[in-house]
């Protein structure tokens, strides 16, 4: 498995691709990272939203439109993804395929990932681990600093 990594948005969100024998889990797709995604030539078979603030899943629409992609997100957030206005932006809306509960793993094309609730920065706030390559925390944890957690 490969990882790769870019920030985009307003934010510079961090979005990932991993990639396995032509196929890709999508981490946190923000603003922008349809383009870079569909530059790419491993097909996506899975988005997977640490959370549902705007930064992070703006793209699941995009992707959920051109590649029919399934949505993974935590049951607390899936609220926030079809918001009309999130923090003052008009959200492109899209909604869960998959809405998972602590614990909760899933199989998709040869990749297996967790969803670890850790409410805090958002109701459903989550970290996926995903097997053999590690925890995604979205805004969770942040380098040298601790994270948000001062969200409702």
């Amino acid at each position: 498995m490969t990882l790769s990594q870019n920030a985009f948005g307003l934010l510079q969100t961090n979005c990932y691709l991993i990639e396995n024998g032509g196929k890709s889990l999508i981490i946190d797709p923000g603003d922008g990272a349809f383009e870079w995604i569909r530059s790419r030539p491993e097909t996506p078979v899975a988005v997977i939203n640490t959370h549902g603030h705007f930064d992070h899943v703006w793209s699941n629409a995009a992707l959920k439109a051109h590649y029919n992609t399934p949505i993974y997100v935590h049951a607390e957030d899936n609220f926030l993804l079809h918001q009309e206005r999130s923090f003052g932006f008009a959200l492109p809306p899209s909604h869960g395929d998959f809405l998972a509960g602590d614990g909760e793993s899933f199989s998709v094309e040869g990749f297996t990932f967790t969803f670890h609730h850790f409410p805090g920065h958002s109701p459903g706030c989550s970290l996926v681990e995903v097997e053999g390559v590690g925890l995604f925390s979205g805004d969770f944890i942040f380098d040298n600093s601790i994270g948000r957690v001062d969200f409702p």
